[in-house]
C-alpha cells in the first residue's frame, strides 16, 4: 500500500491502564498480555477476520512500499485465537508487492486483494483456489451482496474498477469503471502496467463502501464518497445509480459560503422524508476567513442534506469554530467526532448536545478521522469513544457525555492500526487487539465490566 501515514507504536501494551485509577499510564510490560506475535506492519485499512479457531489478518510486511519488489512477511497471517501462535503465513514472498489490508471470510473461504494487482480466493490451509489479475491495488476488504437469492462478492481497486464475482470460481458477473479509471484492462500490456503502478497510486474505491438499497429493488447498492463526490453503483447490475458533486466547484476554496464534505461514506446518514424520498446527510465544513487577508482561521461545521439527484435541500450551521475538519460517525449511533469535539444528534439530525474533548498535555499536530474507533464502549458505566492520536503517541478514551478523558495511554512510537475491542479467546471477557510498526500484533486482557455498546 502506498502510505500517506507511516506510524509506529512499539510496546503499546495498553489496556492495563483500564485496570488503574490514574489518568495517564505508560505501559512497557503488562501482566495482562495474553500473547504477542510478529505479523509485519498494518494500516488503518487493516481489518480482523475471525473463524471459531483462528484470527486472520493481512500484512504489509517489513516495508509498506516494498521498494525491492519482495517482502517475505506480507500477505496473510493466520493466528490461533487462544495461544497467539502463528498457524501459517501465505500469499507472500514472491515477486511483487504482496501487501494485504482487507480480508473477508465467506463460506469458510478467504477472499482478499493485494498491492500486486490480484484478487485471491484461498482455503484456510493456505491453498489458493484462484487468483484474478485485476486493474490495480485492492486497499480494503470486499463486500457480500445477496442478488436474487445468490451471494456475490464485490471488490474495488484504487484506480477505479469495481468487480462483482461468483465466489465459487471467480467468474465475473459485472464490472464497473469510474470515468477517471486509469488501470489495466484485458488486452493491455500487463508488464508495462505493473511497472507503472508500482510507483503510482490512486484514490478511487480504496475504502470499503457502505451498502444501502437506493433504488428500492430489494438489493443492496454500493455507496462511496470519493473526495468531493457522492457515488453509488447498482449492486445487481454494476450500473451507475446516483452521482453528484458534494461541493460547489464554481466557488473558490476560500469562499466561506462553500461547503466541503467532511467524512467518508461510513459516516453519512440516509433518511426518508415524508414523501418517501431518500435523502443523504453529510457533515460539512466551510472556511473561516481572516478579514482583509487570504488566510483562514479554522472552520465552521454544518450538517448538509442532499436528495439523490444532488440538490442541497437543507444546511444547518452546527458550530462556529472548529479546528479539525474531518468527522467520524460512530456506527449505529448519531454521534459524530472530529477529534476535538463530540456532537450528538437525534433521529431527525437535530443537535441535542456537544462537548469539547478535554485537552491533552501533548500537542496533536495532525489528525485523521480513521483513528477514531468504530466501537462505542461502556467503561465505568459511562459511554466512551476511543481515539488513536498518531502524532502525540497516545490512545485516549473520552466520556461521550462530558468530553472528559477517562484514560490516556502513552506509547513509545506511532501506529496506523486503530485498536480493536474483541473477545479473542471466547472466554466471555473483552480483550484489546493492537498492532504496531514493531511488526507485532498483541492481545491484552481487559477487566470485566467493559462492554461494546454499538453491536
Amino acid at each position: 500500500m502506498r502510505k500517506r501515514f507511516l506510524i509506529t507504536i512499539p510496546g503499546f501494551l495498553i489496556f492495563m491502564s483500564f485496570l488503574k485509577n490514574d489518568e495517564n499510564f505508560e505501559i512497557t510490560n503488562s501482566k495482562d498480555l495474553k500473547w504477542s506475535v510478529e505479523i509485519g506492519k498494518t494500516s488503518y485499512r487493516t481489518n480482523v477476520s475471525l473463524t471459531p479457531s483462528y484470527l486472520i489478518i493481512g500484512s504489509n510486511g517489513d516495508n509498506y512500499m516494498d521498494p525491492y519488489l519482495t517482502d517475505d512477511r506480507n500477505g496473510i497471517h493466520i493466528i490461533n485465537r487462544v495461544t497467539g501462535k502463528q498457524v501459517r503465513n501465505f500469499a507472500h514472498g514472491s515477486f511483487g508487492d504482496l501487501d494485504v489490508n482487507g480480508t473477508l471470510i465467506h463460506n469458510n473461504l478467504l477472499y482478499f486483494g493485494n498491492d500486486n494487482d490480484e484478487f485471491i480466493c484461498a482455503e484456510l490451509n493456505g491453498k489458493i483456489k484462484y487468483s484474478l489479475p485485476i486493474s490495480g491495488d485492492v486497499e480494503c476488504e470486499s463486500v457480500v451482496i445477496n442478488v436474487d437469492g445468490k451471494e456475490i462478492i464485490v471488490f474495488g481497486t484504487e484506480v477505479g474498477e469495481l468487480r462483482a464475482i461468483n465466489p465459487a470460481d471467480g467468474e465475473t458477473i459485472w464490472q464497473h469503471f469510474h470515468d477517471s479509471f486509469e488501470g489495466w484492462k484485458m488486452g493491455d500490456n500487463r508488464l508495462v502496467f505493473k511497472i507503472k503502478t508500482h510507483f503510482d497510486s490512486g484514490y478511487l474505491f480504496n475504502e470499503k463502501p457502505i451498502l444501502e438499497d437506493l433504488n428500492a429493488d430489494g438489493i443492496k447498492d454500493l455507496v462511496f464518497v470519493n473526495i468531493d463526490e457522492f457515488y453509488s453503483v447498482d449492486g445487481k447490475t454494476g450500473n451507475i445509480l446516483y452521482r453528484f458533486d458534494t461541493d460547489d466547484k464554481t466557488k473558490d476554496w476560500r469562499d466561506p459560503s462553500k461547503l466541503n464534505i467532511a467524512c467518508g461514506a461510513e459516516s453519512i446518514i440516509f433518511k426518508t422524508n415524508e414523501s418517501g424520498e431518500k435523502t443523504v446527510v453529510f457533515p460539512a465544513y466551510s472556511y473561516k476567513i481572516i478579514p482583509n487577508s487570504n488566510r483562514t482561521d479554522g472552520y465552521k461545521f454544518h450538517m448538509v442534506h442532499f436528495n439523490l439527484k444532488g440538490k442541497m435541500i437543507q444546511s444547518e450551521l452546527i458550530d462556529e469554530d472548529i479546528q479539525l475538519h474531518r468527522f467520524k460517525r460512530i456506527p449505529d449511533t448519531k454521534i459524530f467526532c472530529n477529534g476535538e469535539k463530540i456532537f450528538q444528534f437525534d433521529d431527525q439530525i437535530k443537535l441535542k448536545g456537544k462537548n469539547d474533548l478535554e485537552k491533552k498535555t501533548k500537542k496533536e499536530d495532525y489528525y485523521y478521522s480513521h483513528f477514531i474507533s468504530n466501537q462505542l464502549i461502556s467503561y465505568q458505566n459511562q459511554p466512551c469513544i476511543s481515539i488513536l492520536h498518531e502524532d502525540s503517541n497516545e490512545f485516549t478514551c473520552y466520556n461521550v457525555k462530558t468530553g472528559k478523558i477517562m484514560k490516556t495511554i502513552d506509547f513509545q512510537e506511532r501506529s496506523e492500526f486503530t485498536p480493536v475491542f474483541l473477545d479473542v479467546n471466547k472466554d466471555g471477557k473483552l480483550d484489546l487487539l493492537i498492532a504496531d510498526d514493531s511488526n507485532k500484533l498483541s492481545c491484552i486482557e481487559l477487566e470485566s465490566g467493559i462492554k461494546i455498546l454499538n453491536k
